[in-house]
């Protein structure tokens, strides 16, 4: 599972890195840099989208990038945000256990956790200097069995039943907010984990102590929700809804086993204008397992990455990740796209060379074989032409610690059709972005300075 993830956030990164993601405000237009060293007199090759090589040479390319991605700031500005963030910061800090008593919720909640705790048996253990009490539980949690309203006054909490959990509170200028969690349509019960809670005592008989332990064990299940919605309003207004919908018929029975069983959901946050998404995260055991991830502004579409493998896998561990397809999309203008034959050999390779980064022909060949599963190209206007390659290439770095030594490490690469070549430092840099790099810092500030506040 560690070595999926890691491949997973290094095929984002490499897609995000293209797309240069980020915002802040820059309305002067862009820099037309064409000082990238490269020659540009391309040949058409093959093109079934009849473009010329030339309209897409390594300067074009990079005109390209930068367009895409300083349209994509523009409509990702961090004052969209400010008023939200400004509210959640207010909220988090008004309204935590320093300033209100929780003991009304605490109380609240071990009476809602007596209530679905089913005992079932207990036995007990002589042990040394004492004995032992082992009691069986079954808990089930549902929504259902977890509601109340809860509406902050004078430093407490003060509870009234309601339908649904909920909690009041006001903002800074005395605005009521609610934060509401709702479930609707079917529930499917679905074991979790095993849990403990120890407990102990002693008293001294006879010059010795005498310990006394008991051990609740208990075996937990959640029936999930068709849908789940958790909302934030402001005066009546809502300011953020988070939705999660579960496809229940993909899921077999109570005990979920990776090795047969199906799982589909999907996630989505509405903030203001924006749509964040995942609107496929579907398992599926050997074949048609699958994420996917929008960016909307206003219904429009930023950015979408989507990954699809066939996987094996059991609850302990996935042993194969064949077949992966990868797909990013920023703005309908600039697409990065892939596969990788194995994602498990291919991590095995990774570890392999990293292990061996002081050894340049065995670093070498392992970083070769790596690129031989990995396929990664930049495409533009959703054309199915490949206008450059992306792949790992060796660089030797050189280190001050406790003395002098050097390693091998590997970066990506861009690799254009003219045979020309950019590792990701050389081509996303202060002189080849100047106008998109400026706004990228800014936005980073920016963003910074918003919750930093």
């Amino acid at each position: 599972m560690k070595k999926l993830i890691f491949t997973l956030v290094l095929l984002f990164s490499v897609s995000c890195s293209l797309s240069l993601i980020s915002c802040g405000g820059d309305d002067d237009p862009i820099e037309q840099d064409d000082n990238t060293g490269n020659d540009d007199n391309n040949s058409s090759s093959g093109n079934n989208d009849d473009v010329s090589s030339s309209d897409f040479s390594p300067t074009a390319q990079k005109q390209k990038l930068e367009s895409a991605a300083m349209e994509f700031m523009q409509e990702y500005p961090t004052d969209n945000f400010e008023e939200f963030s400004t509210l959640v910061k207010y909220l988090s800090e008004e309204y935590n256990s320093d300033n209100y008593d929780t003991e009304n919720i605490e109380e609240w909640f071990d009476d809602c956790l007596a209530s679905i705790s089913q005992f079932n048996y207990s036995e007990n253990e002589e042990i040394d200097w004492g004995s032992a009490c082992y009691n069986y539980y079954t808990r089930v949690f549902a929504a259902s069995n977890f509601k109340g309203s809860f509406e902050a006054k004078n430093g407490k909490w003060k509870y009234s039943n309601a339908e649904h959990l909920q909690f009041i509170i006001k903002d800074e200028n005395m605005n009521e907010c609610v934060l509401k969690l709702t479930t609707s349509g079917s529930t499917k019960k679905v074991y979790v984990s095993d849990s403990e809670d120890y407990y102990w005592d002693y008293e001294y008989i006879d010059g010795a102590y005498i310990y006394y332990n008991t051990i609740d064990i208990s075996e937990n299940y959640i029936m999930v929700p068709e849908n789940l919605t958790i909302t934030l309003t402001r005066a009546g207004k809502t300011v953020a809804c988070m939705q999660i919908s579960t496809d229940l018929s993909s899921m077999a029975g109570e005990d979920f086993d990776l090795s047969r069983d199906k799982y589909s959901v999907k996630a989505s946050l509405d903030i203001e204008d924006y749509t964040f998404a995942f609107d496929q995260i579907k398992y599926a055991p050997e074949k048609g397992s699958a994420i996917s991830y929008v960016m909307k502004h206003n219904n429009k579409q930023l950015f979408k990455f989507a990954i699809g493998a066939d996987v094996d896998a059991t609850n302990d561990d996935f042993y194969g990740c064949d077949n992966a397809e990868l797909t990013v999309d920023i703005l309908g203008q600039v697409q990065v796209k892939g596969t990788c034959s194995d994602i498990i050999k291919y991590c095995d390779i990774i570890d392999k060379a990293e292990n061996n980064e002081n050894d340049e022909d065995l670093f070498k060949d392992n970083i070769t074989k790596a690129n031989q599963l990995l396929n990664l190209g930049l495409y533009y206007d959703n054309r199915n032409k490949k206008y450059a390659n992306v792949e790992l290439k060796c660089f030797q770095e050189d280190e001050y610690y406790y003395g002098y030594y050097s390693y091998w490490t590997y970066y990506p690469v861009i690799i254009f059709d003219d045979g020309t070549s950019y590792a990701f430092d050389e081509f996303f840099n202060e002189d080849n972005f100047k106008k998109l790099i400026k706004a990228a810092k800014r936005l980073f500030e920016d963003y910074s300075d918003m919750l930093a506040n």
